[in-house]
């Protein structure tokens, strides 16, 4: 009989929830300084799709050869499971393509205020497709740290925020980040995190070659400044390769909305690295900071309890199945307390 590789195996044990949780807080820690990042290395030059494409198309390989070099089996590549690729795939590029179509259409800090929005959007498709169940501390616990969130994104630049149409651009943009956390969930019960996230990036990719076709008739465009090297550099290292190994790694072991409610902690990083890098002063803004760590509080023990719960009733089932097999199998107190002889001799006439 052929031994089944871990590839392709339904992961059984959980780790200690204290390496998940802090993958999920260095994931989101990285994305949230790719902000200031980009402050540094990008310009008003720089073409947003074209440096989205150059992004793409160096991690997608580089993902790839990870993920081969530690899982070499590709068993996984069936019909229904390239459909789930595909899908997570398009909704990775809806996430990254709305947001840069957004930037250049609206005030930048409006789309700082919505993304604190990922994590309700992924508790409420996760509820209606009924992949989770809601509780009343996961529901606190999100609504906590998305508030203090946006009350850090709001105070810190002022208020001064224009609502405009072009606001739906980073509302579709939170829902397909979390349509894409969502999406990885069937992929992620039977196939490595790694190769998840390299063909999801690889789709994205694609997606987003499709899109920047319409730049090749200016090829100033493609020519990128000395000083958005540096970005790019930390782009694809840093927020593309660690964030989304880190984050689909945890993403199998929990559930989507708690793997989203780090997202949260994105602006809070920006605005540590900011206050180092810029010198910026604290301001009221970040006492939201407070309502993201307590939320996050809330929403891991909720999660620990749930995990609790569910190896609890597992137990009790395997108990009871035991019991059960014992009062099949095992022969009566009669039979046991028989002669031996006697016992010899009746299974002999039976013979």
């Amino acid at each position: 009989m052929k031994k089944q590789g871990v590839e392709t195996m339904v992961v059984t044990h959980s780790p200690p929830s204290w390496r998940i949780h802090a993958a999920l807080a260095c994931s989101a820690l990285l994305s949230g300084g790719g902000a200031v990042i980009g402050k540094l290395g990008l310009s008003g030059s720089v073409n947003p799709v074209v440096f989205g494409l150059y992004r793409e198309a160096i991690t997608g390989p580089i993902l790839v050869l990870l993920a081969y070099f530690f899982h070499k089996k590709l068993d996984f590549l069936t019909v229904r499971n390239l459909g789930w690729f595909f899908l997570a795939g398009a909704l990775l590029f809806g996430n990254q393509i709305l947001y840069i179509v957004g930037l250049s259409a609206c005030d930048p800090n409006l789309a700082a205020m919505l993304q604190p929005s990922q994590p309700i959007f992924t508790m409420i498709f996760a509820v209606l497709l009924k992949m989770e169940k809601m509780s009343l501390w996961k529901a606190l616990g999100i609504l906590a740290a998305t508030c203090g969130a946006t009350t850090m994104v709001l105070f810190s630049n002022g208020g001064s925020v224009s609502f405009n149409f072009a606001a739906l651009y980073f509302i579709g943009n939170c829902m397909c980040s979390a349509g894409c956390l969502l999406a990885c969930k069937p992929l992620l019960r039977v196939i490595p995190s790694m190769w998840v996230t390299a063909i999801c990036y690889l789709c994205a990719a694609s997606c987003m070659f499709c899109v920047s076709t319409q730049y090749l008739s200016t090829p100033h465009v493609w020519l990128l400044p000395s000083e958005a090297f540096y970005a790019l550099i930390y782009f694809v290292i840093c927020q593309s390769i660690l964030a989304y190994l880190l984050l689909m790694w945890a993403n199998q072991f929990v559930p989507g909305s708690v793997a989203s409610a780090y997202t949260t902690l994105q602006p809070l990083a920006a605005a540590v690295l900011s206050a180092i890098i810029f010198s910026h002063t604290p301001s009221v803004g970040d006492l939201g900071g407070i309502g993201i760590l307590l939320g996050l509080f809330c929403v891991a023990m909720d999660n620990r309890y749930s995990t609790r719960k569910i190896k609890l009733t597992t137990l009790c089932h395997a108990e009871a199945e035991d019991q059960a097999l014992s009062v099949v199998l095992l022969p009566s107190s009669e039979e046991l307390v028989e002669d031996p002889e006697q016992f010899a001799a009746k299974e002999f006439k039976q013979l």
